[in-house]
C-alpha cells in the first residue's frame, strides 16, 4: 500500500497551509539576516572599543548589558598530552608556551523582576 493513498483530503490542505507559511518565513529570514549582519557590525565596533579603554560591562540599556570576558586556553594535542601525562613538571611549561588568550563578547538581557 502507498503511503500517498492513504492521506485524507484535509491533510492535503494543511500541507498546502503548512507550505505557505513556510513561503512566508523567505522574507523575513532574509530580514533577519541583514538585521543580525548590521548588528555584527556594531559588535565589533563596541568590542572594540571596550577593549580599547579597559572596560569589562558596557551597559546598552535598562534590559541589555555587554560583557567582555577573556580568559586563557590551553590547546592539546596528542603528542604533548602524552609528555604531560608521563612528566607533569612540563604542564606548566606547556602551558606558558602554547597558551591562547580568548575575549568573549556577550550581549545580556536583564532579567525583569515581575513582583514590582
Amino acid at each position: 500500500m502507498n503511503s500517498e493513498q492513504t492521506i485524507l483530503p484535509e491533510i492535503e490542505d494543511i500541507k498546502k497551509k503548512w507550505l505557505s507559511c513556510e513561503r512566508e518565513k523567505i522574507p523575513l529570514k532574509e530580514k533577519l539576516k541583514a538585521i543580525n549582519q548590521c548588528q555584527r557590525d556594531f559588535r565589533k565596533q563596541l568590542q572594540s572599543y571596550m577593549e580599547t579603554t579597559g572596560l569589562f560591562t558596557l551597559q546598552l540599556s535598562d534590559e541589555q548589558v555587554i560583557e567582555l570576558k577573556t580568559k586563557q586556553r590551553v590547546i592539546y594535542n596528542e603528542e604533548r598530552l602524552s609528555e604531560i601525562i608521563e612528566d607533569p613538571s612540563v604542564l606548566n611549561e606547556y602551558k606558558l608556551a602554547n597558551s591562547v588568550t580568548c575575549s568573549r563578547f556577550i550581549v545580556k538581557k536583564r532579567k525583569i523582576d515581575d513582583t514590582n
